[in-house]
């Protein structure tokens, strides 16, 4: 008969804080010291040179109810195979080095380790433990080296503890279980972690569980089922993540092989509850692992406010998340700031969102800092380019600087330091980019003449923050605009842009003599521009639904459009020789202010600017509205807080940015 064990392993969870070496007897316990939060589960490995009958034990002095031993996994099947499971009940009280006696009526040795359980208040949350804080540490009993003692091995153990274990999440039964494992995010770029993969899976779109076969080779069977199963994907791309395998692309797992089941999540509905799922992993035998999938949808807003909603920070600028009508902080799990704020700067607000592959974030604007990521400078002024990983289960710094690592200079936007706008990431041959418009003349070092704009492209990578930046048009004879650059958008192997200048790369070859100029550029050229129609002022906010380009700002006019409401419309464009727009929503009812955050996710426009109404949306009072619309239809407020609207002292509260993206978490069932 053939059976499977499989283990996944919970971010933070090491539960084990000691590897010994194992007994010269015939039952042998892989670990001198356990140190054990109450409400939670560890096991430790048995091995025995005889089969495991069944009567495994073990003991200790402890008060009924506080502490229970079961036999796991593996156990009572052959020699080597066998798992000692312990629980802390959540009301246990502490204790310290209590001796516990494992038993085995055929084994010829009782070994003994030592088992803490400690309340979870007596860890501070700000450290970690890694495998290097790990004493190795010889346990024997008496009769083996009467000089060592358990006092003096669980002593050591005790202070080379710097942190508890997470949670142990087990699923499946006494043959076949796992534990879930969430996923580091941006962790792993700055700090040493102990997961066995890269950190190419980066973000909160991606969770992960890690998959070891510990017998004879066995099928493998993954599978998402539930109502909200379409709101998730396996990743099954043969590519390897680190010294992993994708489980996706195996059929079998042979003993000792590994592989990893990488569960994507789906942008959906940010007016819809969170959604959910099983994911089951099979085996033989009816041996199952099973983990509840949740994934949500948010909108994410920012810009020169300090409120949304009854979300608020106090130092700086907000970075807020929005789904179900309810905001929050997208940084509030960072030990960093958990707002935009100055550091040699112009100042703190936020311009530019966009959501990357993985589900981080790429933020920028007129900042110095953000999440715990500064731009380095140390004079003059400087927008830094961050990438962040929104949420609450962030550990330490939620935001990298994306361009800069060890002593680069110059890892920022400089010579006028405003970014605002930045494109998806897009690819290049085989390397992804982001392109990035604003109000700079240099950017991580490169530059062009002062009074020019440039349009510059980032290397994007979500692992590592040693990017480079230069011009997106090389091979263009002239690399710049004649002004700044406030939308960007990635369409048609293109990218469009639009706002304060009359013309870039040269075109058009006369610059219009009053409003501004819209062009799709590629590297060499831009063109596909609107003539005559080109829009009587500004462009400040650009998406697309991957055919047509939606538009807003402080134009009344625009690719054969004109305003009829007195104020400003929202309007869709088809990109083309001559590049037309018409209104994107029914009626006159325009926003009442100038529209800046832009962003379209299944059929739906979310819309923020300095606006307190627009299509024909009830009215704010007290700031700016953050808006969904249908496309060709009305709009409503998406906030439906207490306070619903972004407001603060710095620059009149405008939603200067808008994106839409997902979070899934996974937990074991």
């Amino acid at each position: 008969m053939m059976r499977i064990k499989i283990i996944a392993i919970l971010s933070g969870c090491v539960a084990i804080v000691a590897a010994g070496t194992l007994f010269a007897a015939t039952l042998q316990v892989g670990n001198p010291a356990v140190v054990l939060m109450a409400g939670q589960t560890v096991e430790i490995p048995l091995t025995s040179t005889l089969p495991i009958a069944g009567d495994l034990t073990a003991r200790g002095a402890f008060q009924p109810g506080d502490v229970t031993f079961t036999a796991g996994p593996g156990c009572h099947l052959s020699n080597g195979g066998c798992t000692l499971l312990i629980t802390a009940a959540s009301t246990s009280k502490n204790y310290t080095e209590v001796p516990v006696t494992v038993s085995e009526s055929a084994a010829t040795n009782t070994p003994v380790f030592a088992l803490s359980v400690i309340s979870p208040r007596e860890f501070s949350p700000n450290t970690n433990v890694s495998e290097a804080d790990s004493p190795s540490l010889l346990l024997a009993n008496q009769k083996d080296d009467p000089k060592i003692s358990q006092n003096q091995i669980s002593s050591e153990v005790a202070s080379n503890v710097k942190h508890p274990p997470a949670p142990l999440q087990r699923s499946g039964n006494s043959l076949f279980y796992g534990i879930a494992e969430s996923h580091p995010g941006l962790l792993a770029v700055s700090k040493a972690t102990n997961n066995d993969f890269t950190a190419a899976t980066n973000g909160p779109a991606y969770q992960i569980v890690t998959l070891t076969n510990h017998d004879v080779m066995q099928p493998l069977a993954v599978t998402i089922t539930g109502p909200g199963a379409s709101s998730f994907s396996i990743d099954d791309k043969t590519s390897d993540y680190g010294v992993n395998q994708n489980c996706a692309t195996k059929n079998n797992l042979a003993s000792g092989e590994s592989c990893l089941v990488i569960v994507k999540g789906k942008v959906g509905d940010p007016s819809q509850a969170p959604q959910t799922a099983t994911l089951t992993i099979q085996g033989n035998n009816n041996d199952v692992a099973t983990f509840k999938l949740t994934n949500t949808t948010y909108v994410y807003a920012a810009g020169g406010f300090n409120a949304l909603g009854d979300a608020s920070v106090s130092g700086g600028d907000l970075l807020a998340q929005c789904t179900a009508g309810t905001c929050s902080n997208a940084l509030q799990g960072t030990t960093g700031n958990n707002y935009a704020s100055t550091n040699f700067s112009v100042g703190q607000w936020i311009n530019a969102l966009s959501v990357t592959p993985a589900g981080n974030l790429l933020v920028g604007g007129v900042f110095g800092a953000i999440g715990g990521a500064t731009s380095g400078a140390t004079s003059g002024t400087a927008a830094l380019l961050a990438q962040c990983t929104p949420g609450g289960s962030v550990t330490g710094d939620a935001c990298i600087n994306q361009i800069q690592t060890g002593a680069i200079t110059n890892a920022y936007a400089f010579n006028n330091a405003y970014i605002d706008a930045i494109t998806s990431v897009f690819s290049i041959s085989t390397s992804s980019f982001v392109a990035l418009g604003g109000d700079f003349a240099n950017i991580r070092g490169f530059s062009v003449t002062s009074g020019q704009k440039m349009l510059a492209k980032c290397g994007y990578s979500n692992t590592s923050p040693n990017q480079t930046c230069n011009l997106y048009l090389t091979g263009a004879s002239i690399k710049y605009a004649n002004n700044a650059i406030s939308a960007v958008d990635y369409l048609n192997s293109m990218v469009s842009v639009g706002g304060l200048f009359t013309q870039i790369a040269g075109y058009p070859s006369s610059a219009p003599s009053s409003g501004t100029t819209f062009a799709s550029c590629s590297t060499s050229t831009c063109t596909q521009g609107m003539g005559s129609n080109n829009p009587n002022n500004s462009i400040l906010g650009m998406t697309n639904d991957g055919t047509s380009l939606y538009m807003g700002g402080v134009f009344t006019q625009i690719g054969g459009y004109t305003d009829s409401s007195g104020g400003y419309p929202l309007v869709s464009c088809t990109p083309g020789t001559t590049t037309s727009c018409s209104n994107a929503l029914s009626g006159t009812n325009d926003a009442n202010g100038y529209i800046e955050g832009l962003a379209y996710s299944g059929g739906d426009l979310y819309v923020g600017g300095r606006f307190t109404t627009i299509g024909g949306a009830t009215p704010v009072s007290g700031g700016n509205m953050l808006a969904v619309c249908t496309v060709g239809g009305t709009c409503s407020n998406f906030v439906t807080d207490t306070n619903p609207y972004a407001s603060g002292n710095d620059w009149e509260g405008v939603i200067a940015a808008v994106a839409v993206g997902d979070q899934t978490s996974i937990t074991a069932i």
